[in-house]
């Protein structure tokens, strides 16, 4: 990113939830900084964020969110196409959409997986996201318990559990 905006950098509008994850903004101005992007905070009530990302007054917005895809074509598709349903930046790029278009009709995976990674090396191009956490779960269970999926998204379904 700095070599695209060149010495000064860029500065970018962050909104965030005041008080939501203590010292993230910080964090994430920290380390921005030191590759030359400043990073302006505002930090704001849980409702004024809402209002401010439907409104898309930031350039950058955090998210809590998980999301589990059973794969890359999924979660691009979702995430990154222009109408995608959990696109809620309102990124979009016609080339990107248009190879996200093709793999999906892409009966053979070796071609679907081909067109994903033109699409991915645009979508790194642009870098519409930034990953910079994942979370960790621990779950435990009795060997005698059957049908058990650790699952971090939506937690366990205990109605589908049998003992064995």
């Amino acid at each position: 990113m700095r070599r695209a905006h060149g010495t000064g950098g860029p500065e970018l509008a962050v909104v965030d939830v005041d008080g939501d994850d203590p010292g993230r903004s910080g964090q994430l101005q920290q380390q921005w900084q030191e590759v030359g992007i400043e990073l302006d905070l505002d930090l704001m009530s849980e409702s004024a964020f809402d209002e401010a990302t439907y409104a898309k007054q930031g350039d950058l917005y955090p998210s809590q969110w998980i999301m589990v895809m059973p794969n890359a074509l999924d979660l691009a598709g979702q995430c990154y196409a222009s109408d995608g349903s959990s696109n809620y930046t309102g990124y979009g790029h016609e080339k990107v959409d248009a190879l996200l278009a093709q793999a999906r009709r892409q009966p053979d995976e070796k071609r679907c997986n081909g067109l994903l990674a033109q699409a991915e090396e645009l979508l790194t191009e642009d870098a519409p996201g930034v990953f910079l956490s994942s979370k960790r779960f621990m779950t435990a269970r009795s060997p005698r318990i059957r049908d058990f999926h650790a699952r971090g998204e939506t937690g366990t379904y205990y109605d589908r559990l049998w003992v064995g």
